[in-house]
């Protein structure tokens, strides 16, 4: 009858094993993920700062254009 408990706990001990493997491997694919995507949010965020530039460029020319064009009509 001892032998059944401690069979018993060699398997449970057994499983337990086999479920932390699992999980670490799952751990290690998740932090790989975790880091790739930091990459990618880190390349996001860098064109999303370059287009805020190239946006404030873009309005400064419109607003010089627009300038023009109401100091022609404004001669006219």
């Amino acid at each position: 009858m001892d032998l059944d408990k401690f069979d018993a706990l060699e398997q449970r001990v057994g499983s337990l094993i086999d479920g932390y493997g699992t999980l670490k491997q799952e751990n290690k694919r998740l932090a790989h993920e975790l880091e790739s995507k930091e990459k990618e949010l880190y390349k996001l965020k860098e064109r999303l700062s370059k287009l805020d530039g190239e946006k404030g460029i873009i309005k400064e020319k419109v607003e010089n254009i627009l300038q023009k064009v109401d100091g022609l009509l404004q001669s006219a």
